[in-house]
């Protein structure tokens, strides 16, 4: 799996420039081996270009994630592996699910 972004403007330019590196050394592997790969940074990009209020919302720190942010980040890769939410839970992926559906519309 890949990572999400960071907050940029705390991060530090060459610190998102390495992780982004980091994270196409992690392709080329995935794709070198012929490995399944959950690739989330492409949408965690949009969250940030289009959203940046929101996605600063989604992180405790430059880099770590809080609450929303697991949660959100767990419904990528949920959805990414066809899995589906149990409706009894459906309180509790409310608001990442409205921010995922925000992201893809754009």
């Amino acid at each position: 799996m890949t990572y999400h972004s960071p907050a940029f403007e705390v991060y530090g330019t060459k610190r998102v420039e390495k992780l982004f590196k980091f994270m196409e050394i992690i392709r080329d592997v995935s794709h070198a081996k012929k490995t399944y790969l959950i690739d989330t940074l492409p949408l965690w990009e949009k969250l940030r270009k289009n959203y940046p209020v929101i996605h600063r919302s989604m992180l405790s720190d430059e880099i770590h994630l809080n609450r929303l942010g697991n949660i959100f980040l767990g419904l990528i890769i949920t959805k990414a592996l066809g899995l589906n939410l149990c409706t009894q839970d459906e309180e509790y992926w409310a608001s990442a699910q409205d921010i995922y559906s925000l992201v893809n519309k754009s």
